[in-house]
């Protein structure tokens, strides 16, 4: 499993609502208390490969401005791969 830590900065208009709408039924997204334009949340995937493709999927949301990485957990990954 790997835990990104990121915020995403959502646009400043309509398409923001629903941006806002899609990350909060996204199980994968746990997400914090917003600050202006800015979203803190905790993002969980089942590998790296799978946590770049959720940030590049988040990068590609109608309403997202852009997604900043703030860290990468990969302590609980299995160092020898998929069994």
């Amino acid at each position: 499993m790997t835990v990104s830590g990121l915020v995403v900065t959502l646009t400043r208009d309509a398409d923001a609502r629903s941006a806002l709408a899609r990350l909060h039924a996204d199980p994968r997204l746990t997400l914090g208390e917003p600050v202006a334009d800015r979203l803190p949340l905790v993002a969980e995937a089942p590998d790296a490969r799978a946590g770049e493709a959720l940030v590049r999927e988040l990068e590609a949301t109608p309403g997202v401005a852009r997604v900043d990485v703030i860290s990468i957990d990969f302590s609980s990954e299995d160092p020898d791969g998929p069994s």
